[in-house]
């Protein structure tokens, strides 16, 4: 008995991400294989600050108490399966909050299909918040030229701040 093998492919695991409309991966079965978007399944909850599971439709709300997975021809998740690869447009996501995405697939074999047990998830969290980014010198309406003896009018140093409830990867200047 060999099991099907499913992975997210994106979001990637651990990433921040700010625009997101679909769910993406791959499924596959060397043997019997895997005939259509309904025996791929797929599970999301709010693992941070929550802790509900998605309810299975699209836009859909997170208020499940327990896992549940669902097929990607359901209803309103506008799932495909093409080739080995799989996707579904991503329920309605809350900014600031960390998801957990599972994802199990069900091959062709008679009689019922083996259901895969090593399922494969990812973590992403949904950014979509742009850092706070602010200029503290030249103060605005400030005049720095001819008086450079002042200390007051002499521009030594370009700065400012920039805060991300995620952290800052870089910061320019333009």
């Amino acid at each position: 008995k060999l099991e099907p093998v499913s992975r997210v492919t994106f979001p990637l695991d651990n990433s921040k991400v700010k625009a997101i409309t679909s769910i993406t991966g791959t499924a596959q079965d060397a043997l019997s294989g895997i005939a259509s978007a309904a025996q791929i399944a797929v599970s999301i909850q709010e693992v941070s600050p929550g802790n509900a599971y998605w309810t299975g439709v699209v836009p859909g709300t997170f208020t499940g108490t327990s896992e549940m997975f669902y097929p990607l021809n359901g209803g309103t998740l506008g799932g495909s399966y093409i080739g080995t690869a799989w996707s579904f447009s991503v329920p309605l996501l809350r900014d600031g909050y960390t998801y957990r995405v599972r994802v199990r697939a069900t091959d062709n074999a008679m009689p019922g299909g083996n259901v895969e047990t090593a399922i494969s998830s990812i973590t992403f969290i949904y950014d979509a918040t742009p850092p706070l980014t602010g200029i503290v010198k030249p103060l605005n309406t400030r005049y720095y030229g001819n008086n450079a003896s002042e200390p007051d009018y002499y521009l030594n140093l370009i700065s400012g701040t920039a805060s991300d409830a995620f952290g800052i990867s870089k910061s320019e200047i333009q």
